[in-house]
C-alpha cells in the first residue's frame, strides 16, 4: 500500500493552502542562486535540514556554504529544508 501523495495531491493541496499562510513564498521555492539540478542523474542528494523557519535558514552564511559546496560537486544534489511557520505547521 502507498500511502505517498501523488504529484497532483500535492499540488491541490498547495494550491489551497497557500492562500491562507502569511508569507506563501517561503514554500514555494526558485529563490535567487538556487540550484537545479536532476535528481535521476545524480547519484547522491543530501537534505540540508535546517531547524527553523526559512527567513533566518536562508541568512545562516554556514548553510550557505555547504549547500554551494555540495552543488560545486558533479556527483552530488543538494536541497535545503526548513521548519514551517506556526500558521503552515497547524495546516500541515
Amino acid at each position: 500500500m502507498n500511502n505517498h501523495m501523488q504529484p497532483a495531491e500535492i499540488s491541490g493541496f498547495l494550491e489551497r493552502t497557500l492562500l491562507r499562510v502569511q508569507k506563501p513564498a517561503r514554500y514555494t521555492g526558485g529563490e535567487w542562486n538556487a540550484v537545479s539540478k536532476d535528481w535521476d542523474a545524480t547519484p547522491h542528494r543530501v537534505a540540508l535540514a535546517f531547524p527553523d523557519i526559512y527567513d533566518l535558514g536562508m541568512s545562516n552564511l554556514g548553510l550557505a556554504i555547504l549547500y554551494d559546496l555540495l552543488n560545486k560537486r558533479p556527483d552530488m544534489l543538494a536541497e535545503r529544508v526548513y521548519a514551517p511557520w506556526t500558521d503552515f505547521e497547524a495546516e500541515l
